[in-house]
Order: C-alpha cells, then sequence, then structure tokens
C-alpha cells in the first residue's frame, strides 16, 4: 500500500510539472475511450439486447431480386408483394410500411421528423403495442377519418414533456392537424428510427413493378425460412409468366430480422474493428510519453541496479514496458 501511494504521489508531481502533457493525455484517452463506449453501444444494440417483438425469429422482410445473383433490395411493389404473400399456410400476415417525412409543429417548436405510414394491423403482427393509447383501426383509413398519429416516445418527451394527457391532442404535421391516438414504448422507432406512424391504405393492385413499399411477413409457426423461400420461388416463376413486362427475371426471398442485424453487423464490422487501433494507441501514447519524460538524466539500467526491489520500480516502468507492446499490435493487425 505504501509503495502505491509513493507511486501516486510520483504521478501526481510529474503531471503538475507538465501541464501541456497532462491536457494532451487526458484529451487523448478521452478521445480512445469515448470512441470504444461506441463500438460496444453499437454491439450491444445489435446481438445483446433482445427485438422488442412478440417471437422476433418469426418476422422478416421481403426481398426483391432481378436476378439470381444479386443481393435483392428491401423495396418492393404492393401487387407482387400480396402475391408472393398470399399462401395461408406459410404466412400468418403481411404488412405494408412506407417512409414519410414531414415539418411537425407542436408547443410553438417546429421540427422535421421521420416516421411510416403502415397498413392497419402492422403494430399487431409485429406483437408489440402502444404505452399509451390505441393502436390503429380499419376506420382510421377512411378519408376525412385518418388525421390520426401515433408518436414516438422520443417525441412524446421532446414536445410533450411526457404529459400523459397527450392522447386526443392535436400536432400540426405539414400544417394539417393530426389527432394523437397513441404512445409507443421507450425504445420502439421500427424501422428506421422513426418516430410517427400514420394509418396508410395501400391500393394493392395499381403500380406493379413500382417499388417503392417495406413488406414485413410473419411465418406461421413450425414454417422455416427455407420452406417459405421454397415457396416464393415457385409463385416468382408463375408471376414472371403471368406479367413478363414487370415479373420477368423477378424473384424473392425472406431476410429474418435478426439476419439483418447480422448484415449491419458485417457492414459496421471493418470500421467498428479500426477503432480498437486508435483506441489502442491513445491508451499507449499517454504511456509511452510518460515513461520518456519521467527519467531525466539517469538510465533506467542504473537505477534497476541500485538495490532496488525490481517490484518496488516506479509504474512508469511497466507503463513503459506494456505500451511498447501496446503499440506493435497495430503493426501486426494492419499490413
Amino acid at each position: 500500500m505504501s509503495s502505491m501511494l509513493q507511486d501516486l504521489r510520483y504521478a501526481l508531481r510529474q503531471l503538475a510539472r507538465s501541464p501541456g502533457f497532462t491536457i494532451v493525455a487526458v484529451l487523448t484517452l478521452a478521445i480512445g475511450i469515448g470512441a470504444n463506449a461506441a463500438v460496444f453501444s453499437i454491439i450491444n444494440a445489435l446481438f445483446y439486447r433482445p427485438l422488442p417483438f412478440a417471437q422476433p425469429d418469426r418476422l422478416a422482410l421481403i426481398v426483391k431480386h432481378f436476378s439470381p445473383s444479386d443481393r435483392g433490395q428491401l423495396y418492393v411493389d404492393p401487387p407482387s408483394l400480396v402475391d408472393w404473400t398470399t399462401d395461408a399456410s406459410v404466412f400468418q400476415g403481411v404488412a405494408l410500411i412506407t417512409g414519410a417525412a414531414v415539418n411537425l409543429s407542436a408547443a410553438d417548436q417546429p421540427e422535421r421528423v421521420w416516421g411510416n405510414g403502415i397498413s392497419v394491423g402492422t403494430f399487431e403482427l409485429l406483437g408489440v403495442r402502444p404505452a399509451l393509447g390505441r393502436s390503429f383501426f380499419a376506420e382510421d383509413t377512411v378519408p376525412g377519418r385518418d388525421h390520426v398519429v401515433i408518436l414516438s416516445d422520443a417525441l412524446w418527451r421532446r414536445h410533450f414533456g411526457a404529459d400523459p394527457r397527450v392522447l386526443n391532442q392535436q400536432v400540426r404535421m405539414e400544417e394539417v392537424p393530426y389527432t394523437v391516438i397513441g404512445v409507443m414504448p421507450p425504445g420502439f422507432g421500427f424501422p428506421f428510427r422513426a418516430e410517427f406512424w400514420m394509418p396508410r391504405l395501400f391500393d394493392l393492385r395499381a403500380g406493379r413493378g413500382n417499388n417503392w413499399v417495406n413488406g414485413i411477413v410473419r411465418l406461421r409457426a413450425g414454417v422455416t425460412v427455407a420452406q417459405a423461400n421454397a415457396r416464393l420461388s415457385t409463385i416468382s416463376q408463375r408471376l414472371a409468366q403471368q406479367y413478363p413486362k414487370s415479373n420477368a427475371g423477378v424473384s424473392a426471398s425472406l431476410a429474418t430480422l435478426r439476419r439483418l442485424s447480422s448484415t449491419t453487423w458485417t457492414i459496421s464490422a471493418p470500421p467498428s474493428a479500426s477503432c480498437w487501433v486508435p483506441w489502442a494507441w491513445s491508451c499507449s501514447s499517454p504511456a509511452q510519453t510518460w515513461s520518456a519524460c519521467s527519467w531525466p538524466g539517469r538510465p533506467r539500467a542504473v537505477r534497476s541496479s541500485e538495490s532496488v526491489h525490481r517490484w518496488a520500480l516506479p509504474a512508469p516502468v511497466w507503463c513503459d514496458s506494456c505500451s511498447r507492446r501496446v503499440r506493435s499490435l497495430p503493426r501486426a493487425v494492419v499490413p
């Protein structure tokens, strides 16, 4: 304990003598630790935090392919989506989603917010319920009665101060009044970090080949993704013959929400991994500089030979050794 206190006093004296080095070291460590914390936040959100849905392994997004080799896209046309998902023995239900951005005005706080227009039953398909209020009913899509909105928890807190009396209040979206009928649970923003949801009545037979909606399905219990993909392949062949102008060469497959998270990880892994190098570098740089500046005038070999037990040597020696080992890592990892 006395040796530790002695090293601590020594460290404080050295920091006081070099204020410039102290500021640089603290900033360097702060940047490294902050980057590391951000990486772990991403990993936690993608892999460890459970998806906010009921039985998420049975949920999947429809992916549209224009050739057998392409990776596909998540935007599809409503008529093809309906045709792909009509088999009730495979699919329990389907929901249509389209993005929207509006200028929102509430309590004299104008803001540009992003949200979604969704088909009635989307939240029920996902297995989620508003924390306040209700979900959408079929009558909410009737013209003249469709100006209703459900807010995210973040938007509710930001514009209404988490007031539970927000229900039946009005917000202006693109200068049109909408009635708030619900607030979603904290952290829910599916998809694309949405901050509001509006009911939308989709024309399921118009616009074949016009890809502008996302389709999410829930598989029947016991149906695997491979079985569903086989069924989609069969239907795609029939649609190619029936609608050659829009569906020739077009096919569909499923991407489970877990698979999409893994794809996101694959895309984000290289930049995430690269954060480790500056993090290790930032932690080793102050130690390296410390050890270089902390022993003026006398070689370390001399000090270590002056009847001083090796475990009693001041901490900078060990910091220097560790920093040299850490500094060798980037050269071993990065070509």
